[in-house]
């Protein structure tokens, strides 16, 4: 449902992606009641790239954030291009990520969430990531913010893996 019937093409400029990203995002962000806001930044001269791979990939991140925050916070997503990779780091001011926690994030079936009724959440959301972006020959990182609160998400992908071959 992230992309409409208007822009159902496979490809999709960067822009086009993140806003995507940015505006579902907050609305789901005010359907927890929350007060969230998601800014972005890009440079860099970027093609089309795979629409569902970037969407799969960044919103499963931009998501996560969104449920860490608790009441009012703020994402940021900046995105560079060098030669032959692009480079997302997705910033968020919620609590953080326990030391302890961050070599298991990835790991299939690892979750901190559970609903109302003290289910667990499936825990496939960042193995699913990880996996993806290896399968691309990139990588993901986690770190802490230098702020002192918060994750900071590094992302690499190789962009011959993401852009339409001719």
């Amino acid at each position: 449902k992230l992309i409409s019937v208007k822009s159902s093409t496979d490809y999709m400029s960067i822009h086009e992606l993140i806003s995507i990203i940015q505006r579902t995002n907050e609305k789901y962000g005010n359907l927890l009641k929350k007060e969230i806001q998601i800014e972005y930044a890009i440079s860099g001269e970027h093609p089309p790239y795979h629409a569902f791979t970037l969407l799969s990939i960044i919103n499963n991140i931009v998501t996560n954030a969104v449920e860490a925050i608790d009441g009012i916070g703020t994402i940021t997503i900046t995105i560079e291009k060098d030669q032959n990779s692009i480079v997302f780091l997705i910033g968020d001011n919620g609590p953080g990520i326990q030391q302890k926690r961050k070599n298991v994030i990835f790991k299939p079936g690892f979750t901190t969430k559970y609903d109302h009724s003290g289910n667990p959440s499936t825990g496939m959301g960042l193995s699913f990531v990880k996996k993806l972006v290896e399968q691309f020959e990139g990588d993901i990182t986690v770190e802490d913010q230098e702020k002192g609160t918060g994750t900071l998400f590094i992302i690499r992908l190789q962009t011959d893996h993401l852009m339409k071959k001719e």
